[in-house]
């Protein structure tokens, strides 16, 4: 049941002012009316500039009192704030600055003009400072409102995240993926033959060049490698050899020439190698 009261922030004694300055108000524009038509018709004023302002100022007031009133009113009533805020703007021009000139500063003045002025004056003193202070009330409890609207408007977003389901976890798949996976096992073996170094492969063999008459054209290598010939010991001829080796023909004393291997040979034998 209290969370359907509702506390009201209009200000009473604002309202009881404007109920009886409204009131006072007709009385004074009737009263001021009057006298400022008779001293426009009787009597001469002795500034002209006073006589070119006063009426207009007059109805400048009549026209701004009636809608200072109604603003002041409808505003206290229903809390609202830019309604008190123009109540109070017209409170202070064009009303302060018209009331005043009707007091103290036309000409002529009849004793009604400072009589009634003076009390228009306090009647607007105590608008103006009473308003001032509705004002300050209305702006605080506005401001309450849209924070606490805030505070609803976030609390109902987090109501809804909260109601909102949850996607389903599956412990086992949460289980095992959270797990640290072991590294494998090292075969002992495996690791031996492969970290082994891979010998280099043996150089490519060099074909030994052909052997050719004196042994040139042999590279050094090959000349070292070649196995030489045992020299055959020097023997002393007899009679019969010499002879035999004049007789000879000089043409059978050449060199026989070095076969290529694969080719037939023919057997002939050294005589000097007997």
């Amino acid at each position: 049941m209290d969370d359907d009261l509702v506390e009201i922030k209009s200000s009473l004694g604002l309202q009881v002012l404007m109920y009886y300055q409204g009131f006072f108000s007709l009385l004074y524009l009737a009263v001021s009316g009057g006298c400022l038509l008779n001293k426009m018709a009787n009597y001469e004023f002795s500034n002209a500039i006073l006589e070119l302002v006063t009426f207009p100022i007059f109805c400048l007031w009549t026209v701004t009192e009636v809608a200072r009133v109604g603003l002041g009113y409808v505003g206290n009533v229903k809390e609202k704030v830019p309604m008190v805020s123009a109540f109070l703007l017209l409170t202070i021009f064009p009303q302060l600055v018209a009331v005043s000139f009707f007091t103290f500063l036309q000409d002529p003045k009849f004793p009604f003009d400072s009589a009634c002025g003076s009390i228009m004056l306090v009647f607007l003193v105590l608008e103006l400072v009473i308003g001032k202070r509705t004002l300050d009330v209305l702006i605080a409890r506005q401001t309450a409102q849209f924070f606490r609207l805030c505070q609803e408007a976030e609390l109902e977003r987090m109501r809804a995240t909260d109601a909102a389901p949850s996607p389903s976890v599956d412990p086992i798949t949460t289980t095992t993926t959270t797990e640290a996976v072991p590294p494998p096992p090292v075969d002992p073996i495996t690791t031996t033959t492969t970290t082994e170094s891979v010998p280099p492969p043996p150089p490519p063999e060099v074909a030994a060049p052909a052997p050719t008459r004196g042994g040139r054209g042999e590279s050094r290598a090959g000349a070292h490698r070649r196995r030489r010939r045992p020299v055959p010991r020097e023997r002393t001829l007899n009679t019969d050899e010499t002879e035999s080796l004049l007789s000879r023909d000089p043409s059978e004393d050449e060199e026989p020439s070095i076969k290529q291997p694969g080719e037939p040979t023919d057997d002939v034998t050294n005589p000097l190698l007997g």
